[in-house]
C-alpha cells in the first residue's frame, strides 16, 4: 500500500504584471491557506517520507510553507520540472520514478493536471475540481510506484 497526498498550490497573486506564469508568487491569503493546511495534514498524521514539487514559484512556496508546518526539511523537497503544466499521463510517469521505499508522498501541482490526476486514480473516478491549496490523499493499492494505474487510488480525505 502506498499513499500519495496531491496538493494544489495556495492562491496567487494576480497583481504583479511582470511576473511570468511561473514567477508568480502566493498572495496572503494563499500564504495563509498554506500554513492552514500544513495544520491540517499534522492533526491528520500524515507523515511524508517524499516531498515532490513543481518548481514554479506558487508551487513550491506551498510546499516549503506545508513542509515546515510539517517539520520536514525544506532543502530535502524535490523540484521535477515535469509537474508544471502536467497532464495525467506526465503525473503518472513522475510517480512511476519514485523510490519504492518511500510509502507516503505529498505531490504539489497546478489545475487542470492535478484534479485530473485525483479523478484518473480514485476508484469511483468522481472528484471535484481542486481548488487552491486542496488536497486529495489517497491511499493506492500498490507495493511499487510504477504499478499505479487508473483506479488504483482510495479517496482517504479531500479538504477543498
Amino acid at each position: 500500500m502506498k499513499r500519495l497526498i496531491i496538493i494544489r498550490h495556495a492562491e496567487s497573486d494576480w497583481q504583479q504584471g511582470d511576473e511570468t506564469d511561473f514567477e508568480r508568487s502566493l498572495n496572503e491569503r494563499g500564504m495563509a491557506e498554506a500554513s492552514v493546511k500544513g495544520v491540517v495534514l499534522i492533526k491528520k498524521q500524515i507523515l511524508p517520507d517524499l516531498i515532490i514539487s513543481s518548481p514554479a514559484k506558487r508551487a513550491i512556496t506551498t510546499a516549503k510553507i506545508i513542509a515546515d508546518k510539517m517539520a520536514f526539511k525544506i532543502e530535502q523537497i524535490n523540484e521535477d520540472q515535469r509537474i508544471y503544466e502536467a497532464n495525467t499521463s506526465d503525473l503518472l510517469n513522475v510517480i512511476a520514478g519514485i523510490d519504492d521505499h518511500h510509502s507516503t508522498v505529498l505531490l504539489f501541482g497546478h489545475n487542470p493536471g492535478v484534479t485530473s490526476f485525483c479523478q484518473l486514480l480514485s476508484i469511483s473516478n468522481s472528484f471535484i475540481n481542486m481548488q487552491p491549496c486542496g488536497v486529495c490523499c489517497l491511499d493506492l493499492d500498490v507495493e511499487r510506484w510504477g504499478d499505479v494505474h487508473d483506479g488504483s487510488g482510495k479517496v482517504v480525505f479531500v479538504e477543498i
